[in-house]
């Protein structure tokens, strides 16, 4: 499979279909695109992205990760990968719970989620420290970075189990399959979207990522197109079926189905030169910053379509007020906010995940080695 960079390009691509549906799943407006049970299921493409971490994590550290200083440097890593572009989003919602405590007090019109209601000061702190997937719900102030908080612990994971225990890694990495799975079906009835457990939604899916891999690494067999485009249709087929139901925790085994044939696929077939073009590639290389801005940005979209445009709104069953866009409008408007966030996403790479990763080179690596100092001494 065709490598730059250290990633491999169909899984690249993988990854930011993958985020652009869910960031469809989170526009909120029935219309002619996501009106489907399929893109209704979207939020299952968070487990797609856990298995694709574990796969792509063991792949590239697991023998990279052998003493103390390396898982060190390793975490050291991830936590420049994740943390700029999730500080960042956090202030801008920060911003927003402020903004909607003003217009509150000087209209009178609360939010249909007040402000500082449930993005509060404790809410804050958590997301600050990165530990808000440890909690029941970590989906406060930007809901996708509850995520975000359980792949860095998960990382720790891995990275411990890799040195402590490097022999009976693969025991390990299927007893803890095993014990989350278990944990999800009793705490949560095998639904990972009502999981008040997203630690263990990670652990779960990541760990699995990691099995497919050990068990790939010495395969050389190629496949053509026909078993992974069979295995793309039955996910999109199963996410559209199980969604919402206690049959959710089947999925990321189905995953992992998916991604050993897309990581098989002979360079030749024509699934693999289509996973290859690079309007595909750019959007997995961006894909971090379309699933941290977006509903960001579809907050701001709704805000300017009310009071900016002047939209007319009706209230729900659930007492919540939403703008009344007939069919053809919120299909438009959804049209112009992929859009919206594919430019944002662009910049967002440029300016601070592609700036702050090259920043590791420099200031992170000169940190991994005062830890280290310190650890020694």
């Amino acid at each position: 499979m065709k490598k730059t960079d250290n990633k491999y390009l169909p899984l690249e691509s993988l990854r930011g279909m993958a985020a652009l549906i869910v960031a469809i799943f989170h526009f909120e407006y029935i219309n002619i695109f996501s009106n489907t049970a399929f893109i209704q299921g979207g939020y299952l493409m968070v487990d797609l992205f856990f298995v694709l971490s574990g796969y792509v994590i063991a792949l590239n550290y697991f023998d990279r990760i052998k003493t103390f200083n390396d898982l060190m440097i390793f975490q050291v890593k991830r936590f420049w990968r994740l943390y700029p572009l999730h500080l960042f989003t956090l202030f801008i919602f920060l911003g927003i719970e402020f903004l909607k405590y003003g217009f509150e007090f000087y209209t009178g019109i609360k939010a249909n989620d007040p402000a500082f209601e449930n993005n509060n000061f404790l809410a804050f702190i958590s997301n600050l420290f990165l530990t808000h997937s440890l909690a029941s719900d970590g989906t406060t102030f930007n809901e996708p970075s509850w995520s975000i908080s359980a792949e860095f612990y998960t990382y720790i994971t891995f990275a411990l189990v890799l040195l402590c225990f490097r022999k009976y890694f693969s025991l390990i990495s299927c007893l803890t399959v095993l014990f989350s799975a278990v944990i999800l079906v009793i705490y949560c009835d095998g639904r990972l979207s009502a999981s008040g457990l997203p630690f263990v939604r990670c652990l779960y899916s990541f760990f699995l990522g990691t099995i497919t891999w050990q068990l790939l690494k010495n395969v050389k067999i190629k496949l053509d197109s026909t078993v992974p485009t069979l295995l793309l249709a039955i996910s999109v087929l199963l996410i559209s079926i199980i969604s919402r139901t206690d049959y959710e925790t089947i999925l990321p085994l189905f995953y992992c189905l998916l991604v050993a044939s897309v990581v098989t696929l002979d360079k030749n077939s024509i699934l693999y030169k289509s996973m290859c073009q690079p309007v595909l590639v750019y959007l997995g290389t961006i894909s971090y910053s379309i699933y941290m801005l977006h509903t960001a940005i579809w907050w701001f979209i709704s805000q300017l379509l009310r009071f900016g445009l002047n939209l007319d709104t009706v209230t729900n069953d659930a007492g919540q007020v939403k703008l009344d866009m007939g069919l053809f409008a919120s299909s438009m408007v959804l049209l112009a906010g992929i859009g919206l966030i594919l430019l944002v996403s662009h910049i967002s790479y440029k300016l601070i995940e592609d700036r702050y990763r090259n920043t590791y080179k420099t200031f992170g690596k000169s940190v991994s080695r005062q830890l280290l100092t310190s650890s020694a001494s």
